[in-house]
Formats: structure tokens, C-alpha cells, sequence
């Protein structure tokens, strides 16, 4: 079977500089959903029957963190602008899991399993293909904030803080999909406007296998496997996106869009507080559609590249087979 693991939404791409590593690149996704645990802790187990709860007691957007676009804001950024939720989650055809065939109803069933501060690695039935990247549809940081684009040292331990999830590459072939748009970003720190085309998917191209393991562990340590062994292609969706069009459902939605969620990839730096300084109470550098477009699903959420620094996951990869 061959395996496309499509990556979406507030996605943060950072390679090793360290080439002697087997763990050749980390795919870091913010946790922009900081307040779950409490939200979820705050409703109540009761046995009131419905005819009991008042009418219109629910919150209007506005109230208790959401806006008006139904929106919930869950922190700010670095220039003091609202940053809204996001899920991390991983999306896949329960069909192509091992074990399911000849089960019936499984060809139109899709399972999402949320990332709540977990590493993902891939395990391929044999040792697979040496990883290789080409990710120049991805907008730079070190172009967009030169001096700044380093990420947080942190987000490279064993126990990262702020991680929704920590996903490591060490096989198959890395590349941004064909951009459609093209986006341009202010010159607020950088000497000049960054323009050009950008991705909003990224995909690993894993051919050839006869079956694949994606192992999730909790920084915790605890882990568990989802194996997939299935004819033809495979495709598993990681994604971390917005409370506007999760599912992705196609849309008509034409109207250009500011990506205000592009904030999240500024929290993954090393230097967020001086580069809130020199933004002297300007607004972060994020995407602007040039040409008036959008990439058909009613959000943004686009990927980035952060500057490329040394680490060692090499732990936590599968071992090699003899």
C-alpha cells in the first residue's frame, strides 16, 4: 500500500541541523486549546431532565470567550491580539485499519483521535525509504522575522510544555502540495515584504508498504498503535485547526481572508518577549491573501517553517529493523 499523511492547519515544521541523527525533522503543533481540561471539568453530571433547563441560558457568542464568528479565544498573542482555539487531531478511514476487513459499515466510518500532548511516530513494515523534504511552500519565519524565527528549546524535550503534539520524521518524502494563492506578508521586522505562494497542506509520502504502525505517546510516557494494512492508498489526516471549518468541509467562500491564526506560530519561538518589543505595539507579520483568494474550506491555518536547530528524539523512533 502506499501512505499519504497529510498535514494541515497550525502546523510548524523545524529540520535538524544535526544530520547525523536519525530523527531528520519535527512537525510542532501549538496546543491552542489550553482551557479544555477546565472547560470540559465545568459540566455538571445532573439527572434534571430537559424540560427543567431554562430557555436561552446558553452563552451568546461575545460572552465567555467567544466572538462574533463563534470563535473562542483561549489566550493573546504577542501583540496583545486574541488567539482563538484549535484541536489537534489525527483523521483517518476506519476501513483502513487492520482487522476491519469484511466488516460491514466500515467504508463510509472516519475516526478522529485528538492529540493532547503526544509524539506521533510512523512505523513502516520494513525500514522504509531515507526521508527527504522540499517544504518551499511553507512560509519562512526566518525571511518573516529575521533574528527570531528559532523556536523554544523546550519544544525539543522530553516532557514539552505547550505541545499539542511533537510528530518526528525519519522516513518517506516531505512536500508542500501545489499552492493555489499567492500571500504576502508586512515588512515589520523584516527589510522588505515577504510575497509569494503558499501551501496550506503538507504531505509524507510513505510507498510501497505492506503495513504501517503510527505510534502515539503521551510525553507521559503511556502509548498505544493504530496499525493500517489496507489495498491501494491510505490517507491519515494530522491536523490542528480552528472552531470554523474543522471537518473541512468543502465551501464556496471565495472572499479573501487575513490568516489571524498564523499568531500561534509566533508562541513556538525561543525570543517571543523581545520580539514583542521590537514590534513597538505593531501588529504581528501575518499572511495577507494577495490575490484575493482562499483555499475553498472557509479557514486559513497555514503551515510554517521555523529556523532549522540541533536536537536528539532519536529515542523515541522505532527501532530499526535487522
Amino acid at each position: 500500500m502506499d501512505v499519504k499523511v497529510i498535514f494541515t492547519g497550525i502546523c510548524a515544521f523545524v529540520e535538524n541541523q544535526d544530520k547525523s541523527k536519525r530523527c531528520k525533522m519535527v512537525a510542532l503543533l501549538p496546543d491552542g486549546d489550553p482551557d479544555r481540561e477546565e472547560l470540559e471539568s465545568e459540566v455538571p453530571e445532573s439527572d434534571v431532565s430537559e424540560t427543567d433547563v431554562p430557555e436561552n441560558d446558553a452563552p451568546e457568542y461575545g460572552e465567555e470567550g467567544f466572538d462574533c464568528c463563534g470563535r473562542y479565544q483561549v489566550g493573546e498573542a504577542l501583540d496583545g491580539e486574541p488567539l482563538f482555539r484549535h484541536r489537534a487531531f489525527l483523521k483517518f478511514k476506519v476501513k483502513d485499519l487492520s482487522g476491519t476487513a469484511g466488516l460491514s459499515g466500515t467504508k463510509y466510518l472516519e475516526a478522529i483521535r485528538y492529540l493532547e500532548a503526544e509524539r506521533v511516530t510512523f512505523l513502516p513494515s520494513d525500514n522504509g525509504t531515507d526521508f527527504n523534504h522540499k517544504l518551499t511552500g511553507l512560509a519562512d519565519l526566518a525571511r518573516i522575522v529575521p533574528n527570531y524565527a528559532v523556536p523554544d528549546p523546550d519544544h525539543f524535550s522530553d516532557y514539552p510544555e505547550n505541545l499539542a503534539a511533537q510528530i518526528l520524521f525519519d522516513h518517506g518524502t516531505l512536500l508542500t502540495c501545489q499552492p493555489k494563492y499567492e500571500w504576502s506578508f508586512p515588512n515589520t521586522i523584516s527589510k522588505e515584504v515577504v510575497t509569494g505562494p503558499l501551501s496550506h497542506e503538507v504531505v509524507l509520502h510513505l510507498p510501497e508498504l505492506t503495513s504501517l504502525g503510527v505510534r502515539i505517546s503521551r510525553f507521559d510516557g503511556a502509548y498505544e498503535t493504530l496499525n493500517f494494512d489496507s489495498a491501494g492508498t491510505v490517507e491519515i489526516l494530522i491536523a490542528n485547526l480552528c472552531d470554523e471549518n474543522p471537518l473541512l468541509w468543502k465551501t464556496k467562500d471565495s472572499k479573501p481572508k487575513v490568516d489571524d491564526d498564523f499568531r500561534w506560530h509566533y508562541q513556538l519561538l525561543a525570543n517571543g518577549d523581545d520580539l514583542r518589543e521590537e514590534l513597538y505595539s505593531l501588529p504581528l507579520p501575518i499572511p495577507h491573501p494577495a490575490d484575493g483568494g482562499s483555499n475553498g474550506q472557509g479557514m486559513n491555518c497555514l503551515g510554517s517553517r521555523l529556523a532549522a536547530v540541533e536536537y536528539d528524539l532519536d529515542a523515541y523512533l522505532p527501532k530499526k529493523k535487522a
